[in-house]
C-alpha cells in the first residue's frame, strides 16, 4: 500500500465486522487460513479486527496514522468513510492525505457462503459463540504472552477485547516509533535544528 515490498513482506488485512460477530469472523478466517496451501498462507495476514461499534482507534501516533491513510479499501465504501471520520486525528499527521478513491468492489450477492454464515450465526447463537470465542482467545493469549509483555505492552501489541482483536506479537509499532525518534534526534543534533515530530 505504500509502494514498497521486500521478500519478507506480507498482505496485512484490516477487517471491520458487524457488532458482536468479530470473534466468529476472526475464527472462521483463521480456520480458512490453516487449510491454505502454498505461498498464499504465508502472505495472508489477518492481524487486526475491529467491529463497527469500535471504529475509533486509540493509538494516535505516526505509525497507526500511516497504516490507516495508506491502506487500500477493498470492500465497504460506507464503513471506510465512517472509519476515517471517527479518526479525524489522522489529519494531525497527514493533513493533505484524502481518502482512497479506488475500490475493488461493493457488490452483494443473492446467495454466497458469506450470506450463509451470516444467517447461521445471527441472533442469540452468534452472540453466545462470539463471547465464548473471545474469552477463550483472551485466556489463551494471556497465558502465551505472560512472559513477553506487561499489561501495557499486551494491550498495545495483543489488544484483545470484545470489539477489537489486534495481534502484533513482534511489537512493530513500538520498535518503528523508537527508531523514528532516534533518527529525528540524530538529524537534529547533526544539523543543529529542532523539528516537530509525533
Amino acid at each position: 500500500s505504500k509502494g514498497f515490498m521486500d521478500k519478507d513482506s506480507d498482505l496485512d488485512f484490516f477487517i471491520v465486522t458487524e457488532k458482536g460477530r468479530l470473534w466468529v469472523c476472526r475464527s472462521l478466517l483463521a480456520a480458512w487460513r490453516k487449510i491454505m496451501i502454498g505461498p498464499m498462507r504465508k502472505y495472508f495476514c489477518i492481524n487486526y479486527f475491529i467491529s463497527a461499534d469500535a471504529l475509533r482507534i486509540p493509538d494516535e501516533n505516526l505509525f497507526t496514522a500511516t497504516e490507516l491513510v495508506f491502506m487500500y479499501p477493498v470492500y465497504g465504501r460506507e464503513i471506510y468513510h465512517q472509519l476515517l471520520a471517527e479518526n479525524s486525528w489522522l489529519k494531525t499527521y497527514y493533513p493533505n492525505k484524502g481518502p482512497r478513491t479506488h475500490f475493488i468492489g461493493n457488490r452483494t450477492y443473492p446467495f454466497s457462503c458469506k450470506r450463509l454464515f451470516e444467517w447461521i450465526f445471527k441472533g442469540t447463537l452468534g452472540e453466545k459463540l462470539d463471547t465464548a470465542l473471545f474469552r477463550f482467545m483472551l485466556g489463551r493469549w494471556k497465558k502465551r504472552y505472560k512472559d513477553e509483555f506487561d499489561e501495557t505492552q499486551f494491550d498495545l501489541n495483543i489488544r484483545t477485547k470484545k470489539n477489537v482483536s489486534k495481534q502484533h506479537e513482534k511489537g512493530h509499532q513500538f520498535l518503528l516509533l523508537n527508531k523514528y525518534k532516534q533518527q529525528i534526534n540524530t538529524f537534529e543534533q547533526t544539523h543543529g535544528v529542532t523539528i516537530t515530530h509525533g
